[in-house]
C-alpha cells in the first residue's frame, strides 16, 4: 500500500519496508484542515442550493397546476446533458472580476468602482455547483412527491389545515427518507467532483481534497507524482464517502416504513396555485435561465468571436467561423 511505503513514488504491495511519515506530513500540516473545511463548505453549499430548487420544482410540477408542466418536467433535467465544467467556463465569461459581461454591465450601469461579484469564490463555486445538481434532485424526488397518499391530506384539509400546514405536517414527514437519502447523495457527489472546483478553484488558489489530489500527482515540485500523500489523503476521503454512503443506505432503507399502498384509482391531490401560478413559472424559468441559457448562451457567444469580447450590437460585425472549423 504505496500510503505506508518508504518514499513518494509508486511501489509495489510486498517490497520491503513501511512508513507513517506521509499520513503524518499530510494530518499535522495545517493547511490540510483548511482544505477539509473548504471541501465541507463546498458540498454542504452545494448541496443545500440543490435542495431548494430541486424540492420546489419537483413540488411544483408533481403536486399543482403550475402551466407548462410537462416543458418544465423536460427543461429541469436539460442541464444534465452538459459538463459542469461548461456551465463553470460560461459563468466564468459572465462574472470574472475583470471583464466578465455581467459585472462589466451592472459597473457600468450602476457607476461600480469594483466588480460586485467574483466567480472565483466559494460563494461562485458553491452557486455553480448547486445548479448543476439540481436536475439530479429533482429525479429522487419527484417520485416521492407523486406517491404521497391523497387520503391524508384530504383528511387534513378536512380539518381545516392550510397548504403550507399540509407541507410542513404530512408532505414532509412522509419524504424524509427521500430527502435525508437525496442529501447524503449530493453531499458524496459534490466530495468527489473536481470540475467546478479545478475550473474555479485552482486559479483562485481555493484548494478542495480533489484538487489537492490532482496537485499532488501532476502538479508536484518534485516533478515526480506523490503516490505516497495522494495513497494517505485516500484513505481519509475514503473514510468519509463511507460514512456519508452507510448513511444514505440507511436513510432509504427507511423508506420502505413510508411506502403508499394504492389501487388502480390512485391519483395525487393537485394543489390549486390560483394567481400564484405564473410566479412559480418564473421562478422554474429563473433556474432555467441561471443553469442554461446565461451560461451557455455566452459559451455560443464567445464560440463566434476571433477573441473575448462584451455582447453588443457593434460586435455583431466580428462574427466568424474560423473557430467552428477543423483546421489541421
Amino acid at each position: 500500500m504505496p500510503s505506508f511505503s518508504p518514499g513518494s513514488t509508486r511501489r509495489f504491495p510486498l517490497s520491503e519496508g513501511w512508513t507513517l511519515t506521509h499520513y503524518s506530513e499530510i494530518f499535522l500540516d495545517g493547511s490540510f484542515y483548511k482544505l477539509i473545511g473548504n471541501t465541507v463548505t463546498f458540498a454542504a453549499g452545494a448541496t443545500v442550493i440543490a435542495m431548494i430548487f430541486g424540492i420546489f420544482i419537483a413540488w411544483l410540477v408533481e403536486r399543482t397546476d403550475v402551466p407548462l408542466r410537462r416543458a418544465i418536467r423536460a427543461f429541469v433535467i436539460l442541464p444534465m446533458a452538459a459538463p459542469p465544467m461548461l456551465l463553470a467556463v460560461g459563468w466564468t465569461l459572465l462574472l470574472n472580476p475583470r471583464n466578465g459581461f455581467l459585472n462589466l454591465l451592472l459597473k457600468n450601469t450602476f457607476g461600480l468602482a469594483t466588480a460586485p461579484f467574483n466567480i472565483y469564490s466559494m460563494a461562485g463555486m458553491v452557486f455553480v455547483e448547486g445548479l448543476s445538481l439540481v436536475p439530479s434532485t429533482f429525479l429522487l424526488l419527484s417520485p416521492s412527491f407523486r406517491n404521497i397518499d391523497p387520503a391524508l391530506e384530504e383528511a387534513a384539509a378536512a380539518s381545516g389545515a392550510t397548504t403550507r400546514m399540509m407541507m410542513w405536517r404530512i408532505a414532509l414527514p412522509l419524504m424524509r427518507p427521500a430527502l435525508l437519502g437525496t442529501c447524503m447523495f449530493l453531499v458524496i457527489v459534490s466530495f468527489v467532483v473536481f470540475d467546478v472546483p479545478g475550473t474555479l478553484g485552482m486559479p483562485a488558489r481555493i484548494d478542495f481534497l480533489s484538487t489537492r489530489i490532482y496537485r499532488l500527482l501532476s502538479l508536484n515540485p518534485s516533478g515526480l507524482p506523490d503516490y505516497g500523500g495522494v495513497s494517505a489523503m485516500a484513505v481519509l476521503f475514503l473514510g468519509l464517502l463511507v460514512i456519508l454512503a452507510f448513511g444514505y443506505q440507511r436513510a432509504m432503507g427507511q423508506a420502505g416504513r413510508y411506502v403508499t399502498l394504492t389501487g388502480k384509482g390512485f391519483r395525487a391531490r393537485q394543489f390549486k396555485l390560483a394567481g400564484s401560478k405564473w410566479a412559480a413559472l418564473a421562478c422554474v424559468m429563473l433556474y432555467f435561465f441561471l443553469a442554461v441559457i446565461a451560461p451557455l448562451g455566452m459559451l455560443l457567444w464567445t464560440s463566434f468571436m476571433p477573441y473575448q469580447v462584451a455582447v453588443s450590437k457593434h460586435a455583431l460585425s466580428l462574427v466568424t467561423l474560423a473557430t467552428h472549423l477543423f483546421q489541421p
